[in-house]
Parts: structure tokens; sequence; C-alpha cells
């Protein structure tokens, strides 16, 4: 099992976490992190936990290309990806209820690009 990292505000995940709006983050190498006041909360860390099994199932490079894919085709709320993650973490909010954040197709797609630049900086 990966170990859950809190994010400190000098950390760049802390500030993508931010950005994106955020609770927790699976990195493209599979570690996890939580925002500072969600490292103890269950339903999160299961949640990022399914997110780390999935990447083990389909490999890192492939897991990425099918969530990135997901995420363009279905959006955030409907990636399988994310429905597996919900349903293993026991989350039963809705779209409707999920905090009233905007995750628009073209949201969805400003966060792709912004996680794309992300990673091009960390391999360059």
């Amino acid at each position: 099992m990966a170990a859950l990292k809190t994010a400190k505000k000098y950390h760049p995940w802390y500030w993508y976490m931010k950005l994106r709006g955020f609770e927790g983050f699976m990195t493209f190498w599979g570690s996890v992190y939580a925002m500072p006041s969600w490292e103890n909360n269950p339903t999160l860390i299961a949640h990022e936990m399914e997110h780390v099994r999935q990447l083990k199932e389909h490999g890192v490079i492939s897991f990425h290309i099918i969530y990135l894919h997901y995420n363009w085709v279905h959006g955030y709320w409907n990636n399988p990806f994310e429905v597996l993650a919900r349903k293993a973490a026991g989350d039963t909010r809705t779209e409707e209820d999920w905090d009233g954040r905007d995750r628009s197709s073209v949201d969805i797609r400003v966060g792709i690009v912004i996680t794309l630049a992300v990673l091009a900086l960390l391999f360059v």
C-alpha cells in the first residue's frame, strides 16, 4: 500500500491540489498526497488507494493515458476510474451535492492541460 503524505505549502503538489480544488491526489508514480486537513479522512484515503490499485493493475503509462481519455470523454465525475474510487471509498455523494465545484468539460480540459504541463516539467 502506498504511504499517504501530507502536502505542505512549500511542496508543488500542495499548490496543484489547491489550484484544482482537490483534497487528495495520486502522483504519476503512485505517491498519494492529502491536503493538511484531510490526511486522516478514511474516505479520502480509500479513494486514493483505489487509484493506486488501478495504477498497479494497468501500469503507469496505460493508467494515465486511460484516465485522461476518460476525463476527456466522460468528465471527471463520470470517469470510470473515479466512479470505482468513490465506490471503493463508500462515497455516496451525487454530482449535485459535490460541494458546487465546477467540473464542466471545459474545466476538465483545462485540468488535463495543467496535468500534462506538470508532468512535462517533471520529466524534462
